[in-house]
């Protein structure tokens, strides 16, 4: 990803979290990275060998079967109480803090494939439940507890 794509994420990432009102901390590369490893331990599914550059496909009726999709996961996702959680996805990831979760439907309007926005993994601050928005529009969105 060169440089360029990587500033339009951030810039469109944090345009979306300051317009929802959304407090938000850059994580560092390493806290990104511990927060991928938590993820995967908790949502990663057992028997999918290949899915590394895209966590997402954890979301299949094979391998992790406790999870919704479409619409029902939006329903899912805006129905959460919080106060922080974390949004990551690419090289970039925050810690953010707020009454409720972004509208992430707005990025339906951005170009998605591959070039501007890339999946996105919104984590409640303790792995309780986790909401991915993919860079694919026939897949998800997915919501798993």
């Amino acid at each position: 990803m060169n440089s360029k794509t990587i500033n339009q994420h951030k810039k469109i990432l944090e345009g979306l979290l300051d317009e929802e009102g959304v407090y938000f901390e850059e994580l560092s590369k390493v806290e990104i990275f511990n927060l991928q490893k938590l993820w995967k331990e908790k949502f990663k599914a057992k028997t999918l060998p290949n899915y590394e550059l895209q966590l997402w496909h954890t979301f299949s009726p094979d391998s992790f079967t406790n999870y919704k999709e479409g619409e029902d996961a939006d329903k899912k996702y805006q129905n959460q109480p919080v106060k922080e959680f974390f949004i990551w996805g690419g090289d970039r990831g925050y810690r953010c803090f707020g009454n409720k979760l972004p509208n992430l439907e707005r990025l339906k309007k951005v170009p998605r494939d591959f070039g501007i926005i890339y999946d996105l993994y919104v984590t409640h601050k303790n792995f309780k439940w986790t909401y991915v928005y993919t860079h694919n529009d026939f897949c998800g969105p997915y919501f798993a507890e």
